[in-house]
């Protein structure tokens, strides 16, 4: 809300008060009255003038008020007519404002001339609508006219009118183009009313679709002796566009069983300043069958508002893979397409040999645990052992007796059932859960790929972790990584502490740390840092749905710390 910007417009062709402006009276258009409608001439030409005034114009001399902080004496400000601004892209979606911050009235207004907001949208198809909510429905017994105007921002944050419309219910509305103080009031409108709510839409208009505005605000008047006199003014704001986005999906590649429904879920939101009114979400995807084609979101407010949704999804049985398209518009004309890649999920397969094979795994984990991730990496380095944990400087370990990494094994490929220290599971291409002993806590395990020497790739990927005892003190931690194909990388973070026995807390945000990389043998990575310094450790990259390498869309493993993409 930008309540310092004290704008109101007092009527084209009349009395402009501006802060720090002197006040001026504009001769009206001499062909204006050809171009309104009788009915509404007299009603919608005359000029505003200071309420309290009676008819007579306020002294060019008169200073103007100010804004008071919303005590109830603040007065209405204009700003100084300006150029038309520049010219807006065709096709762009619609602007709008809510517009609910307003002056009091003084007693003598009636609630039925008292508005409480207004809702207004610029088209780029050139129309203009204002939806006016007042405190009581308004009556032609004691008319009530609103003057909302479309302008830009000038350099001292004033709002200046490009392009007003003006609402008299009970007896109707038209639109016009400023030229100056000049109004032109050749822009045919309609106007509906429902009890309190009374909504203004004017025609469509080249003028008015060309027009680039990004501000509006509104003035409102009532009779005096005859007289237009300002009542309350309604202050400017910003007119913005609403941006659709659709976020926060499981991941870019997801697997369906054949012949099976997949459930998909994904996040419909609203990222720009703007409100996204009727928003829908459309399916459509070749040989992928639906249980719902289109969904309703309704409407989404500015900022970061998002819906969560769920749909269902099957794909043909003579299809492996396909893509799955979801379009979002809303009634504004903002939209947003997203694509996952949709295939049919393989059948687990048993490994033929465990050698060379490496996994990493998760515990489970909560509020009683000392952090949020307790991960761990193994790996079958012959066929008698497999080393736990991760191996000093990332070097292919090398195992021929027992210690306490390396732990003896036994794998029988015909049942796919592994005994790794006293522990016995069945592990499969997806993986495998098990506990290797006492001490060590029950993981779930899935294969990674070793990526070859030299290899380059592109990720962006996320680890949010805790460490503490969160009844007495824990730490929040935030970490992104970077990957490009240039052989860059850039690993930045922040970290969230807090003590609540005694109250209070702290934050950490290091400087980025940036440098170049490179995967100097099968999974291992060297990381030269910027400052001179390096380091290198072993690095594996997680599987897609496929069975396929996909750190960009699935994460990786570097040392025991698992970086996953995140949406």
């Amino acid at each position: 809300m930008r309540g310092a910007r004290l704008i109101a417009m007092l009527g084209a062709g009349g009395l402009m008060i501006g802060l720090g402006l002197p006040i001026a009276a504009a001769a009206p258009r001499e062909d204006a009255q050809s171009a309104v409608p009788a009915r509404l001439a007299s009603a919608i030409e005359s000029p505003f003038v200071a309420h309290g005034a009676g008819s007579a114009m306020l002294s060019a001399t008169s200073k103007p008020g100010h804004r008071s902080g919303g005590d109830g004496d603040e007065a209405e400000t204009q700003a100084a007519p300006a150029s038309q601004g520049g010219v807006m892209a065709a096709g762009r979606p619609d602007r709008t404002a809510l517009l609910d911050d307003t002056s009091w009235p003084d007693s003598s207004v009636l609630k039925s001339q008292t508005v409480d907001k207004i809702e207004v949208r610029h088209s780029a198809k050139g129309v203009t609508v204002a939806d006016i909510t007042f405190e009581a429905p308004p009556t032609t017994a004691n008319p009530v006219r609103v003057d909302v105007y479309f302008g830009v921002w000038n350099a001292n944050d004033y709002c200046v009118s490009k392009f007003e419309l003006r609402i008299v219910p009970g007896s109707g509305a038209q639109g016009g183009m400023m030229s100056g103080t000049t109004w032109g009031g050749d822009i045919n409108a309609t106007v509906k009313q429902s009890g309190a709510r009374v909504t203004a839409t004017s025609a469509a208009n080249g003028q008015v679709a060309a027009g680039n505005w990004n501000c509006a605000g509104a003035v409102v008047g009532v009779l005096d002796a005859g007289t237009w006199v300002v009542a309350q003014n309604v202050y400017s704001d910003d007119l913005a566009e609403a941006s659709v986005a659709v976020v926060d999906i499981a991941a870019p590649v997801q697997g369906a069983l054949k012949g099976k429904w997949l459930e998909i879920r994904f996040q419909v939101g609203n990222r720009g300043k703007g409100l996204a009114k009727s928003v829908s979400a459309g399916l459509s995807g070749k040989h992928l069958t639906f249980k719902k084609k289109t969904i309703s979101v309704g409407d989404l407010s500015d900022g970061s508002t998002s819906r969560a949704l769920r749909v269902k999804v099957k794909l043909g049985s003579k299809k492996k893979t396909t893509k799955l398209v979801i379009s979002v518009r809303e009634a504004g004309g903002a939209t947003a397409k997203r694509t996952i890649t949709i295939v049919q999920k393989p059948k687990p397969k048993r490994y033929k040999t465990l050698v060379g094979q490496y996994f990493w795994g998760f515990a489970t984990t909560d509020l009683n645990s000392y952090s949020g991730w307790d991960t761990q990496t193994v790996r079958f380095v012959n066929k008698k052992f497999v080393y736990v944990g991760v191996s000093k400087n990332g070097k292919k370990p090398r195992c021929v007796k027992r210690s306490k990494s390396c732990v003896r094994y036994k794998y029988n490929p015909k049942t796919g059932k592994v005994k790794v220290g006293k522990g016995t599971f069945k592990v499969t291409t997806e993986g495998f859960s098990g506990s290797f002993g006492k001490g060590d806590a029950r993981r779930y395990y899935e294969p990674l790929t070793l990526p070859k020497r030299g290899t380059r790739f592109a990720a962006n990927l996320l680890n949010n972790d805790w460490y503490g005892n969160c009844l007495l003190t824990c730490t929040t931690t935030t970490t992104r990584l970077s990957f490009d194909k240039k052989g860059r990388f850039v690993r930045s973070g922040w970290s969230i502490g807090s003590w609540p026995g005694l109250g209070s807390s702290w934050s950490v945000i290091p400087p980025d740390k940036r440098g170049t990389y490179k995967i100097v043998s099968a999974g291992r990575i060297e990381l030269r840092f910027a400052n001179g310094t390096k380091e290198r450790t072993t690095i594996g990259f997680m599987r897609d749905v496929r069975g396929k390498a996909s750190p960009h869309g699935v994460g990786l493993a570097l040392g025991s710390t698992n970086y996953y993409w995140d949406d």
